[in-house]
């Protein structure tokens, strides 16, 4: 038997797999691993879900508006999923949803925003010409991901839980609020102004006692 499982692996679209292949195998890959950790015995899920659930695809080339239902960015934030990944990460959430109301588990999604090792080489004073922008400059650490994975197996959690754990500093350096103005000036914020973090890791602070 196992105690719980921590689920990482699925296809991405970054590779040039058929876009059937991606949805396809990782919704079936899902939910073999919730079954399989069903049958073993095991209590606890955490599924490496991904924040193409919630933004679109929206280069920083284009000079698009924004598709972003608000800031910041939490695990709240409803699923806009806009490619194949992005689709069977939004399924994977569900199926934990239902893995959790149908058999008891404690399942935990993290929406993971890119995972850098050290964000000092890669900070920059303007977001590259391919930078997905509804993406808002989030970015989480190794160590830091691995800590909340760590929290999410061992803090007293119940039915099905969803988070957003990133940094509260953006990779760009420019200040938040004049980031904000500057490419998403029409997206509802629920803080109030100015903007000091496009995140809002209270609720992950509150239920895990996880910060970056």
């Amino acid at each position: 038997g196992a105690e719980a499982v921590v689920h990482l692996g699925n296809h991405t679209t970054s590779y040039g797999l058929p876009a059937r292949k991606v949805f396809n195998e990782n919704v079936a890959m899902n939910f073999n691993v919730l079954e399989a950790a069903r049958e073993a015995g095991a209590r606890r899920v955490v599924f490496a879900s991904s924040v193409q659930v919630i933004r679109g695809e929206r280069w920083a080339r284009e000079g698009k508006p924004s598709g972003l239902s608000r800031l910041p960015l939490d695990g709240d934030m409803p699923a806009t999923p806009t490619n194949p990944y992005a689709l069977s990460k939004a399924v994977g959430e569900s199926q934990l949803r239902y893995a959790a109301e149908n058999f008891g588990l404690i399942t935990v999604a993290l929406r993971f925003p890119a995972l850098m090792s050290d964000l000092s080489r890669l900070a920059q004073d303007e977001p590259h010409a391919d930078a997905l922008l509804d993406e808002a400059f989030t970015w989480l650490s190794y160590w830091d991901a691995a800590r909340c994975i760590r929290l999410c197996l061992e803090s007293p959690l119940t039915g099905y839980r969803c988070y957003f754990p990133a940094h509260p500093r953006p990779w760009v350096r420019q200040p938040v609020e004049q980031l904000r103005c500057r490419y998403f000036p029409d997206v509802p914020v629920s803080v109030p102004l100015p903007l000091v973090s496009f995140v809002d890791v209270s609720r992950l602070e509150r239920e895990l006692g996880w910060t970056a």
